[in-house]
């Protein structure tokens, strides 16, 4: 890559961790319905449209909001919320 290729590749890159910052800018929930089970909510800001994001920018997101190596049972998003179920060792 030129020098001009890697200026404009720094430049995407810088405006994508301007627009989203994680997690400071997520309303993350948590709840635990039953031992065992945990159930969070990622909520993205309103001038997010999780639509635009790519599946692996979608991946990375929410590896950033969840423990290291997670039991995932289901996951969905509604708007501009992520729903993930865990199953966590108590």
């Amino acid at each position: 890559m030129d020098d001009a290729a890697l200026q404009a590749a720094a430049g995407v890159k810088e405006a994508y961790e301007v627009l989203l910052r994680v997690p400071e800018d997520l309303i993350i929930t948590e709840e635990r319905p039953e031992p065992g089970i945990v159930v969070r909510k990622i909520e993205l800001p309103a001038r997010i449209d999780p639509r635009q994001l790519k599946d692996e920018e979608i991946a990375e997101l929410l590896n950033a909001c969840l423990p290291e190596n997670p039991q995932v049972l289901d996951a969905w998003r509604e708007g501009n919320v992520f729903t993930v179920i865990e199953h966590i060792e108590e």
